[in-house]
């Protein structure tokens, strides 16, 4: 995406709103690799989650959210056949795909859920990780606008910006990959 936001701002003087949103919209793409990237750790991750952390998951259809909450035998019984296993890898994913990462503390949480450590390289990237975080969350729930103005106003972005916000989630993901390979 940050190839076509130069190929289409390429001669032009200013960058037009297009362009604008197209950065944003890697913002928000971006973003979302990271949360996918963190939760696809943590299913890879899940058969060394302690049971403190496993007693935060619903059985897989009980939760809207993927919380925890109690449960009969009799709702046990849509899994005639399948082995606890199946169950708990069900329900794990289950509650995965109701997980985000809104700030670098969900993030290290993830991380440490997982079995791995949260090191100092890692933590060298939250600064700009949170920068992203926080503007995507601008991005997407207020449209980008500038609150502080009187007038309808958007914030402005850079490719510069964005380029270190990617270099950052891509950086913080091998240092993860690196750990995992140790382990």
């Amino acid at each position: 995406m940050i190839r076509l936001y130069e190929q289409t701002s390429v001669g032009t003087s200013g960058r037009r709103a297009i362009e604008l949103d197209l950065l944003r919209a890697i913002v928000v793409f971006t973003h979302s690799t990271l949360e996918d990237f963190i939760r696809s750790i943590m299913e890879f991750r899940a058969p060394h989650w302690g049971d403190e952390f496993l007693n935060r998951v619903s059985l897989s259809g009980l939760s809207e959210t993927g919380r925890a909450t109690k449960f009969s035998l009799g709702n046990l019984t849509k899994f005639r056949g399948q082995s606890v296993d199946d169950v708990l890898k069900i329900s794990i994913e289950e509650y995965l795909t109701k997980q985000s990462f809104n700030n670098t503390s969900d993030l290290s949480g993830a991380i440490e859920n997982s079995g791995l450590t949260v090191n100092q390289n890692i933590r060298n990237h939250y600064p700009l990780l949170e920068q992203m975080i926080s503007r995507r969350h601008q991005i997407v729930h207020n449209a980008d606008r500038n609150l502080n103005s009187s007038s309808i106003s958007y914030n402005s972005i850079s490719l510069g910006k964005v380029r270190k916000w990617k270099n950052a989630v891509d950086d913080f993901s091998v240092e993860i990959i690196i750990q995992l390979r140790t382990i």
